[in-house]
């Protein structure tokens, strides 16, 4: 997808942070809005992740929509038999659908942004925090940890559990925290988000 439009890796994820707030506050026109533009931009990138994070999720939603519908107070579906209220499946509803669109924003994200890109962004919005945090610390903890994360995801889920607690000597590797410039474009994509979210 033109490498997410060649943003700088902070710009993206502060824009992901920006949509992700904004669907937790916006009403159903926006979401659905939002929802088909999202919806276009996964298709255009042939993004298979969305698919995946929505079946990990899957019970998270289900229990969500189940307590809203038996919690909210309202007008009950089935009056005779009591349980679900059409208040709380309508809530219930609106509140699954934003997590689904924020989870689609992350898929996005993450299709669009490298590891190396993602760390080096979080690095970026770190930086101001430098005379409080060790930032260099942080980000080549989190490239550690990523980095022997996929390298031990196949096998049993009991052999990954059991090599959690080994003792194992990991091979040195060279890690590299590729560094970017702001450019003129990065400022344009907030003001276009703003003017956008303020329609």
């Amino acid at each position: 997808m033109l490498d997410f439009f060649a943003l700088h890796p902070a710009t993206r994820i502060l824009l992901w942070i920006s949509l992700a707030g904004y669907a937790f506050v916006s009403g159903p026109r926006p979401l659905a809005i939002l929802s088909l533009a999202l919806a276009v931009l996964l298709l255009l990138q042939g993004n298979r992740l969305f698919f995946k994070l929505l079946r990990r999720i899957r019970w998270i939603l289900l229990s969500l929509l189940a307590i809203y519908a038996l919690e909210t107070p309202g007008e009950c579906l089935f009056p005779a038999m009591g349980g679900p209220t059409f208040e709380g499946v309508v809530s219930g509803g609106i509140q699954a659908w934003r997590i689904v669109l924020t989870i689609a924003l992350l898929a996005f994200l993450q299709g669009s942004t490298s590891r190396e890109e993602m760390l080096s962004g979080i690095y970026t919005l770190l930086l101001p925090l430098k005379r409080w945090f060790d930032v260099e610390r942080i980000a080549v903890r989190l490239l550690l940890t990523l980095h022997y994360a996929e390298e031990r995801r196949q096998g049993d889920w009991r052999e990954r559990i059991f090599d959690a607690f080994r003792d194992v000597e990991h091979p040195l590797v060279s890690l590299k925290l590729p560094l970017y410039h702001f450019r003129m474009r990065d400022g344009a994509a907030f003001l276009a988000l703003v003017a956008v979210l303020a329609l």
